[in-house]
């Protein structure tokens, strides 16, 4: 991997050829999300910075809900349920790297979805992942991204995500419904 976040200690580690590269400093990074009129010009390393501080982002907000640190140890976990929370976590991070508009992901599609556990790839997860939460975080913004930390896709919901996904809206729904209600009332 180029770059990887770890939830323990809030660190993003980068790859030596990441760090060699000077289009790659983090001051560049930042000087080209605040001004960008000023500065256009993009590194291909931009787009794995935007996804691993989208990791960091997640975690400090599943910490601030006292869940702890997000994506959390996988030790006591089943498959389905660790795929759950990567399809999560890495969808999430990749509407980060979207939202910067660096990198293309591919068109992922529910037919896509494998039937079987020992079937799922990278691309599942990520591009899979970014599919799967991306109406539910255009919808709903940081609501849905706390919603979906909450609630990952368990070990039955990941044979189903279309309903996974359409149940996610309809709590959200439902939930902003309720809220208004007990504003009003």
């Amino acid at each position: 991997a180029l770059a990887s976040f770890d939830p323990e200690t809030d660190t993003i580690f980068l790859s030596a050829p990441l760090l060699r590269n000077p289009d790659s400093t983090l001051i560049n990074l930042l000087l080209r999300k605040f001004i960008p009129r000023v500065y256009k010009q993009r590194s291909p390393t931009d787009g794995i910075l935007s996804h691993e501080l989208g990791h960091y982002f997640v975690d400090q907000e599943a910490e601030s809900m006292g869940e702890g640190n997000w994506p959390p140890d996988f030790e006591n976990y089943t498959l389905e349920e660790v795929y759950g929370i990567q399809l999560v976590s890495e969808g999430i991070a990749c509407h980060f790297e979207k939202l910067f508009n660096f990198g293309a992901i591919a068109p992922y599609f529910d037919s896509h979805w494998p039937t079987n556990i020992d079937d799922w790839t990278n691309d599942d997860i990520y591009n899979g992942g970014f599919f799967l939460v991306q109406p539910i975080i255009a919808q709903y913004g940081l609501q849905g991204i706390r919603h979906l930390i909450l609630n990952p896709p368990n070990e039955c919901e990941i044979y189903d995500l279309p309903a996974y996904r359409t149940n996610m809206l309809e709590q959200l729904e439902n939930q902003i419904c309720f809220e208004e209600v007990c504003i009003q009332g």
